[in-house]
């Protein structure tokens, strides 16, 4: 089998510590990421060619169908994040095999995974806010991927923990 290239990017315009630039998704009803930034991202892109991009901080599943058809992939998928049910945010998947299944998974963790021969490769974003809530998402993704038995899996999305290692 030929190896898979996977890219992870978070395409939020969240800004803890400038907080009156954040994105206000409810009031304004407008889109988490900017699509004028889809010219660096095609650039990134260019550069690494994966054959999976992986997505956090999208608000619909036109996000990703958009981002998909803008940077030459075929297939997309969203899913709506269940611990960002307040922000209206999910992550996205886009690649070009449509012979591929995409699981999903939810609870105190929305798992966003594609399913591929011997693979699974998972999108996740946990919780920003909580340690506590993210010790208990990564337990949950543990026993998610303790399913697949003998499947080789790869794990990729914001883990957010650069800036709430004490929280």
């Amino acid at each position: 089998m030929k190896s898979i290239t996977r890219l992870s990017y978070n395409v939020g315009h969240l800004y803890l510590s400038q907080p009156w630039r954040h994105v206000p998704i409810k009031k304004l009803n407008k889109v988490f990421f900017e699509r004028n930034d889809v010219p660096w991202i095609k650039s990134v892109i260019e550069k690494f060619k994966p054959d999976i991009i992986f997505f956090q901080e999208l608000t619909s599943r036109e996000d990703a169908e958009f981002l998909a058809k803008e940077l030459g992939y075929t297939q997309s998928s969203f899913l709506k994040g269940s611990h960002f049910k307040d922000q209206d945010l999910g992550t996205g998947i886009i690649y070009n095999n449509s012979s591929v299944k995409i699981q999903t998974g939810t609870a105190t963790l929305s798992i966003h995974s594609l399913v591929f021969d011997d693979f699974v490769f998972t999108n996740l974003h946990l919780n920003p806010f909580s340690k506590n809530k993210r010790a208990e998402q990564i337990d949950e993704l543990i026993s998610y991927v303790k399913k697949f038995g003998d499947k080789k899996h790869v794990v990729g999305g914001d883990f957010n923990l650069s800036h709430w290692r004490n929280r």
